[in-house]
């Protein structure tokens, strides 16, 4: 017998944090790296599929926790502002990067 597919949860928040402080938008110099976390809601969501993006790769370096994709770290590339975007079953929050 197949089992049922898992219905897809449903996030009611989701918002990108550093240090447990939920940011509206932050800065980063060049070259430094600054870890963030997205935290969701419900937090019953077992391993949640959460895709991390930037709107300008030449700006932001992402790289991505492997052990938990909630993680990510953040470098600055270039001076200017790029968006970091984070998505988690369909929700998805976005806050600019000055990079400076």
């Amino acid at each position: 017998e197949t089992p049922a597919p898992k219905a897809t949860p449903e996030v009611t928040e989701l918002s990108i944090c550093y240090y447990s402080q939920k940011k509206e938008d932050f800065s980063a110099p060049i070259g430094d790296k600054t870890p963030l976390v997205a935290e969701y809601f419900p937090l019953t969501i077992e391993d949640p599929e959460i895709k991390w993006s930037t709107s300008d790769d030449s700006m932001l370096q992402l790289t991505v926790d492997k052990e938990n994709p909630a993680s990510v770290t953040v470098v600055g590339r270039k001076t200017g502002t790029a968006k970091l975007i984070v998505e988690c079953y369909g929700m998805s929050t976005e806050i600019p990067v000055y990079i400076n």
